[in-house]
Parts: structure tokens; sequence; C-alpha cells
């Protein structure tokens, strides 16, 4: 985990990455399709240059989605539409996979902390 993804980022507890990189992987070897799509959008690199921001369900299926878009090149930033429905594992698992030396980091803000 790197100091510029957690500035950038508001969660609820960043220990909880590993069980989220576990739902985002299950999604990941479940989804051909999308597969598919993110190779294609790493070889053509249709959003390059753009800003993409996502406001949706915050859970490993729509963070898988946003990974694929970040592969088609776009700088993404996201966030849950539902603090009911926002899963703090997967908000903690996109953080950690930002990386400084990467242009497109994901960004995670929750709007309310559920307890």
């Amino acid at each position: 985990m790197n100091s510029l993804s957690v500035q950038n980022s508001s969660v609820a507890d960043l220990k909880l990455a590993p069980e989220g990189h576990l739902k985002i992987d299950w999604v990941k070897a479940h989804m051909p399709v999308l597969n598919r799509v993110r190779e294609q959008f790493e070889q053509e690199l249709p959003f390059k240059g753009l800003k993409v921001a996502i406001s949706l369900h915050l859970e490993a299926k729509t963070a898988y989605l946003a990974k694929v878009i970040q592969a088609g090149g776009a700088e993404v930033t996201i966030t849950g539409s539902n603090p009911l429905s926002t899963q703090d594992d997967v908000c903690a698992a996109l953080v950690e996979d930002a990386s400084p030396c990467s242009p497109n980091i994901i960004r995670i803000r929750r709007s309310i902390n559920s307890t």
C-alpha cells in the first residue's frame, strides 16, 4: 500500500483489503466476457486520456468493472452510491491496488461510515 492512495481515499478499514482481493479475484475468474473486454481495452486503450467518474453500488463486480475501464486507459474515480451496499473490504482492496507509478489511480470515497 502506498501513502498516495491512502491520502486520496477514505475507507472504513484498510486491514480488510485481503478479503476484498479474494472477492475481486473471484469475480475476475467467473466473468469471462468482461475479461475479454479488458484484454481488448488493454490493447486499444479506448479511454486513454479520459477521466471517468463512477458512482454505483460498490461491491466486487462493480469494482472489477472499474478496473476494466481503468485498463482501457482511463483515470478512474469511484464512489459508492449507497453506503449500505458499499463493501468496505472491496474498497480497501481497491485502495491497496493503487500505485503511485500508475497514472490511473482508483480513489474510494465513502460519504457515510456504516457501523
